[in-house]
């Protein structure tokens, strides 16, 4: 499924809204921003109200009902209609799906009166009639929606609030749980265990009553009933002891992550000193820095005449150093009157000419007496290595003085991490609570198994009794009401076997989904290996050396539990096996720089589109780079200047 147009008459802030959110593969994200109160969740919950209709907007915490979302200033005016239509693309084909309440003119501040008949129509776009596959009634056509596109109950997979999503941290394994059940598909074998549990409880209150009404043993029946009266009270003492192992191991979980923290805060200790002996190194590194640019500086008069050097050398002189040269050698040797040349060969009269007509006469030449005083000062190559070696000097310095301000940084923002002291003694202080509140789970352990004991005893002995009365009774009614009982527990026990099957067979891959997402967006890559879901539907973060910590642990922050549930979701999402939009409503929370970045990376692969609502303050120009090459539409969201409770949309200019 893929939204390919959003149309709004008069709901909540917006008259009247056509919005093209289509997507191609290449590019899949859409992007709407708008300022906080302008619009922005309303928009989204206009999405979910055209599949859904009531139940789309139950997790609003104050408009539940469709007529709460009605446009106030519509109302005011005349009789009216609101209404939201999606146009889909399903399966190659197109379709239009038409959601609205009519409405009477009604007054500023009164509740907004409706006609109370919900109008739910599905277009086949191709056709140009209603969807005759989706039947008529509202009832039909949204089991429609249901079946072929995205069912009700993981719809919140695929249409998720950011802030909304941390309960799945904060209130981990009732919410996992039903999550779970839910993109399992087994909803109706829990629901119908639970049925079948409340019809035992009739057929064992019915068995009891007609073993009571027809036995005449007055003595076991007293203590039967004995029995029954213990066995409801060891009920009650192990709910409470359950429940007082639950709190321990809560605050037995408290010491381990205060411990891990501690621990945590020992290696940044240590990461601190490392970086700090680094400094120390680098300190040295750029005295000797200054020492190598002191002695440039005492060359510099040298480097000055390099340029002047480089003129000079180039000018031709005249008459040319060549000819220059041979005339002061031709001098040389006749005036020293040599007989052989180097070469070996006779210097004869017709030689000696050859050498006589070489010798020329000499001027005085400025250019070239200063280049022959240059050279005889410094070597011709000399300024071009000195040059090289000051530049590098400088490169070095640049370099080491931006490692030691990095390595700073770091070292302050380590020191803003660490709490103020973190003495061996509160590690020891808090290995010795944890021990102790290990040592009382084990204790509270041992009741849980001796109450569960004598109750399985205690059973047992209901059972004989229940056995000697019942054999001393002939009755029909009895026997039926016994094979009913047993009949509905063979049914219970095999449910609860065939969930608890496929939940362990499927569980590897749900994992592997949401673990996949969690290590693609935390930020300490190396720290983490995964999340597991144990039996009791319980997430926990696994860490490199195996140990397991429960999220709600994991992520004290509110970033940290967004990690967590966004990956959550994610891998369920991924896991439900159900293509559809992904909407996401607050994406980045409270995110720091490395999280967000992560998190912005990979929205693009959550679905084949994702409309994204946020905020200047979630994704600013800097971010927006990250997703710019999968962003297909950018709108923006702006109150009218002369109507400033309703709101337009419109394309987003993005000032440069």
């Amino acid at each position: 499924m893929k939204i390919k147009e959003i149309e709004l008459y008069n709901w909540g802030r917006y008259q009247k809204v056509t919005l093209n959110v289509n997507v191609t593969k290449e590019n899949n994200v859409v992007l709407i921003r708008a300022r906080n109160n302008q619009g922005k969740t309303t928009l989204f919950y206009a999405i979910k109200y055209a599949l859904y209709g009531k139940f789309g907007l139950k997790n609003h915490k104050n408009q539940n009902e469709p007529f709460e979302w009605i446009n106030r200033q519509a109302a005011a005016k005349k009789d009216g209609e609101m209404c939201v239509q999606l146009t889909i693309e399903h399966d190659g084909k197109e379709f239009r799906i038409q959601r609205g309440l009519k409405f009477f003119q009604t007054n500023t501040g009164s509740e907004i009166q409706t006609d109370g008949k919900e109008k739910l129509e599905i277009i086949d776009q191709e056709a140009g009639k209603p969807l005759s596959d989706a039947g008529k009634e509202i009832a039909a056509k949204q089991n429609w929606i249901n079946s072929m596109l995205i069912p009700l109950d993981v719809s919140q997979f695929f249409f998720f609030d950011g802030e909304d999503i941390k309960r799945y941290t904060d209130e981990p394994e009732e919410s996992v749980k039903t999550a779970i059940l839910r993109v399992l598909g087994i909803k109706v074998l829990i629901n119908a265990k639970t049925d079948l549990e409340n019809i035992q409880k009739i057929f064992n209150e019915l068995h009891n009553k007609k073993l009571n009404e027809q036995s005449k043993d007055e003595k076991t029946k007293l203590k039967l009933k004995e029995k029954q009266d213990q066995i409801k009270e060891h009920e009650i003492v192990i709910e409470h002891l359950t429940g007082a192992l639950k709190q321990a191991e809560k605050l037995r979980d408290s010491y381990t992550e205060k411990l891990r923290q501690n621990v945590l805060a020992q290696e940044k200790i240590k990461e601190r000193q490392r970086i700090k002996d680094a400094n120390h190194i680098l300190d040295k590194n750029l005295k000797d820095n200054d020492i190598t640019l002191r002695e440039h500086r005492g060359i510099s008069s040298l480097l000055l005449l390099h340029p002047l050097l480089k003129i000079i050398d180039s000018t031709e002189e005249n008459p040319p150093s060549k000819d220059q040269w041979e005339s002061k050698t031709a001098q040389h040797m006749i005036y020293e009157k040599f007989e052989k040349c180097v070469c070996e060969t006779d210097i004869d009269n017709k030689i000696k000419e050859i050498l006589e007509n070489k010798v020329i006469e000499l001027r005085p030449n400025p250019q070239a007496q200063l280049k022959r005083f240059v050279e005889d000062i410094i070597a011709r190559t000399m300024p071009d290595s000195k040059f090289s070696e000051l530049r590098h000097a400088i490169q070095e310095r640049i370099r080491i003085q931006g490692e030691i301000d990095t390595n700073n940084t770091i070292i302050n923002k380590i020191n803003q991490e660490l709490s103020l002291g973190t003495p061996d003694e509160i590690v020891k202080m808090l290995k010795d609570k944890e021990e102790n509140a290990q040592s009382e789970i084990m204790k509270i352990g041992r009741d849980v198994e001796r109450a569960e004991d004598q109750l399985e005893n205690l059973s047992k002995e209901e059972g004989l009794l229940k056995r000697k009365l019942e054999q001393a009774i002939d009755s029909e009614e009895l026997k039926t009401a016994e094979e009913q009982k047993k009949f509905v527990q063979k049914v219970r026990d095999g449910i609860q076997k065939s969930i608890d099957a496929y939940y362990k067979l499927r569980k590897p891959q749900l994992e592997k989904h949401v673990s996949d997402v969690f290590l693609r967006l935390i930020n300490m890559k190396k720290l983490y290996t995964g999340i597991t879901i144990d039996d009791d539907w319980e997430m926990k973060v696994k860490y490199y050396d195996g140990s397991l910590l429960p999220t709600y642990q994991y992520g004290p922050s509110a970033g940290a539990s967004q990690i967590v549930a966004t990956a959550f979701i994610a891998g369920l999402n991924k896991f439900a096996q159900k293509a559809g939009p992904v909407v996401i409503d607050t994406p980045l929370g409270r995110l720091d720089d490395i999280h967000r970045t992560n998190l912005l990376e990979y929205y693009n692969k959550m679905s084949d589109q994702v409309i994204i609502l946020y905020t200047p303050t979630e994704i600013n120009d800097k971010d927006q780079v990250i997703l710019e090459d999968y962003v297909k539409e950018h709108y923006e969201i702006i109150p009218y200047d002369d109507m400033p409770d309703l709101a337009r949309i419109v394309p987003y200019e993005r000032l440069i």
